[in-house]
């Protein structure tokens, strides 16, 4: 059983599945291939919500943040630490990313009609210098231009990050356990509202308080693995979690086969809710076995700890690679109307992860490196 203070190498592998999964929505599930041929059909269901790797992603950093948080929540310059910290983190590869739609928005030879939508939007630029692409975009009813789509989950990072230093510090109170599971258990009331009877569908699917509940629980999940009589109750429900956890992934991938896992109302509203709690279930039975069994050495593999490591710029520029490649090769978005298609959307993986990996060798470790210079002082 992993301690709260030790580093946890399987979370890596974690991190890994987790983009793995949403490059696996965007240049598969998401994406028009040739033929009705009954196994893609199949498999096009089977990981029709990969795309919940973000609220795994989401989850990780609550878990992880929230338990740096919670054991430095005493430590007199916690909070210059903390951001100097997050911002060598975040701020590199994120401002590389905006020079990059910049760049390519001047140079970039892509088709006329497809302009407007890689790099045309009525969200601002200084939004997302600010962080508020994710609230600007809904109020435009649109996420922004298609280079930029996935920074909107790294807004939602970021405002928690600005709110968790003060949210977090109260956690040894009872009302800081009621008041956090009285707002993960009403978000996916917030999000039916706000979709159903405000019509606001990317307020719904974007907005910050609409989905902060996997950031909480897995805050949540860092506060309880905190307590000194957790050990217990852990393994009093070893046996019951894996079976949890296995049963709610199958429920997941059998789900969109129904007309109710189908619904894209039931997908912006329910889905990040369960999504979250299976991930946080599955971040608790990998902490709780640290070390043992043939999952946790899969975890550790360096495969998948690899891929966790890179994982941040892959997140960032995996559509962009695949935007440029297929832009690029056949001046047209991504399709997999042909072996040649399929071998773009390929290569444009391939690419990505081995710019990920110079970057996390040239850049993001030295980052990292600069931020670790700064140290909690000792209470």
């Amino acid at each position: 059983m992993a301690d709260s203070t030790t580093r946890c190498h399987e979370l890596d592998g974690l991190r890994g599945i987790a983009v793995l999964l949403v490059v696996i929505s965007h240049y598969y599930v998401l994406v028009d291939i040739a033929g009705a041929w009954r196994l893609n059909y199949a498999l096009k269901h089977l990981l029709a919500y990969s795309g919940t790797g973000v609220d795994l992603f989401f989850v990780l950093s609550g878990f992880l943040v929230g338990g740096i948080l919670i054991d430095r929540r005493h430590t007199p310059n916690v909070l210059p630490v903390f951001f100097t910290r997050r911002a060598c983190r975040i701020l590199p590869l994120y401002l590389l990313l905006l020079l990059s739609f910049v760049a390519a928005a001047c140079f970039l030879p892509v088709a006329a009609s497809h302009t407007h939508l890689l790099f045309g939007s009525s969200v601002p630029l200084w939004s997302y210098l600010l962080f508020s692409q994710n609230i600007v975009g809904p109020l435009c009813a649109t996420v922004g231009p298609w280079w930029l789509a996935v920074t909107w989950s790294l807004a939602v990072e970021v405002h928690f990050y600005l709110l968790a230093p003060f949210v977090v510090r109260p956690i040894s109170s009872r009302w800081w356990w009621g008041i956090a599971g009285a707002i993960v258990a009403a978000s996916p009331f917030a999000r039916w509202f706000v979709l159903e009877q405000l019509h606001l569908p990317h307020a719904a699917s974007y907005a910050t308080l609409m989905r902060i509940d996997g950031l909480l629980l897995g805050a949540m999940l860092a506060g309880y693995w905190r307590q000194p009589r957790r050990g217990p109750a852990i393994q009093q429900y070893r046996s019951i979690l894996p079976k949890l956890v296995w049963g709610g992934i199958g429920f997941g991938m059998l789900l969109p086969f129904t007309a109710l896992g189908a619904n894209e109302s039931f997908k912006i509203w329910a889905l990040p809710s369960l999504a979250s709690l299976l991930w946080t279930l599955v971040i608790l039975q990998t902490v709780s076995t640290a070390g043992d069994g043939w999952i946790n050495r899969g975890l550790r593999h360096p495969l998948l700890t690899g891929m966790g490591a890179v994982s941040y710029f892959v997140y960032l520029f995996h559509l962009p690679a695949q935007y440029a490649v297929h832009e690029l090769l056949y001046q047209r978005f991504p399709l997999h109307l042909s072996l040649r298609e399929i071998g773009a959307t390929v290569l444009a993986f391939g690419l990505v992860v081995g710019l990920g990996a110079v970057s996390f060798i040239s850049l993001e470790r030295f980052m990292i490196r600069v931020g670790q210079r700064m140290r909690y002082e000792r209470v």
